[in-house]
């Protein structure tokens, strides 16, 4: 899967035959298919830092030195993060899988030594709710200090323990979707027609925060951001 994005196959469907519609390397601002290393390989050189000891291990499909496997207190974070926060429309694309239940995060944009200037993440579990979801942060809010108001979410279903899950969130003219393995699992309208970005940001693998645990436990894969909202059949690609 890490090597259709910029072979003839990005334009295949999941039965290998063309299509048009699918373009997967158009818009494509980072892509860590974490082939040894975390770096980007969309070109764009948003290249990541390890955090705490993650670890670069087997892919769902056992091929060694393929996929980050982080335990709740480490991840990869990039610097910039603001480069990867289109304001206006934006599709973020992963695999997951968790090792346990409860709250994790498994991409977000905030300030790793602070917790201040959040802008969106992808993770699971609010209170008491323990769905996959998507957030975003109304745009125009302060970017020195915590963020408080409640932010909305998009919710996708709960994820098993142990399984890989194929995400990818969409936001536009301010309209949050989540799609698990292919298929929608809900939307929501966010607090503003534009997600907050704040330069302080950071883009963060696996976690947030340094001083709120978070993270998650488990194995991350194939994290794709675009400045656009990928099409259904794009979507359907990545779930191949």
């Amino acid at each position: 899967m890490a090597f259709l994005l910029f072979s003839c196959g990005k334009d295949e469907t999941k039965d290998g035959t063309a299509n048009s519609n699918v373009h997967l390397s158009e818009g494509l601002l980072a892509y860590y298919p974490f082939n040894g290393n975390v770096n980007d390989e969309s070109g764009k050189g948003n290249n990541g830092t390890i955090i705490n000891g993650a670890l670069i291990v087997a892919d769902k499909n056992g091929k060694p030195q393929s996929a980050l496997s982080v335990n709740g207190s480490n991840g990869v974070m990039v610097s910039n993060g603001s480069k990867l926060i289109p304001q206006d429309s934006l599709t973020i694309s992963l695999d997951v899988m968790v090792r346990q239940t409860g709250r994790q995060v498994y991409i977000s944009t905030i300030n790793y030594e602070t917790g201040y200037g959040f802008g969106y993440m992808v993770s699971s579990s609010n209170p008491g709710d323990p769905r996959s979801l998507f957030a975003t942060a109304k745009a125009g809010i302060a970017c020195n200090n915590f963020y408080t108001e409640q932010s909305s979410s998009a919710f996708g279903p709960t994820f098993e323990k142990e399984s890989w899950y194929t995400v990818v969130a969409t936001f536009q003219n301010g309209v949050e979707k989540i799609y698990v393995n292919g298929n929608l699992g809900g939307q929501a309208n966010a607090l503003s027609s534009k997600i907050n970005v704040c330069p302080n940001a950071n883009f963060l693998i696996g976690t947030l925060w340094k001083n709120d645990p978070a993270g998650l436990n488990g194995k991350i894969d194939n994290v794709r951001v675009y400045n656009r909202v990928l099409n259904n059949d794009e979507i359907q690609a990545l779930n191949n």
